[in-house]
């Protein structure tokens, strides 16, 4: 988000589909952004992706 409320979202240029029981170890990503499991390493699943959306709700709601 730009000082002048403009939005813009990107970085989805690579992503995998897991299904519900899977996980993986593949680190892609805006480190900034990434789960502390991703990080170390460790299998993750879509929980991951969940910390990932709340980083990212609150740097929005930080710029407001």
């Amino acid at each position: 988000m730009t000082d002048d409320a403009d939005i813009r979202v990107s970085d989805f240029c690579i992503c995998k589909r897991l299904e519900p029981n899977e996980t993986t170890k593949e680190i892609v990503g805006t480190l900034g952004y990434m789960a502390p499991e991703v990080l170390m390493g460790m299998n993750y699943s879509y929980s991951a992706d969940v910390w990932s959306i709340g980083v990212l709700c609150y740097k929005i709601i930080d710029k407001i």
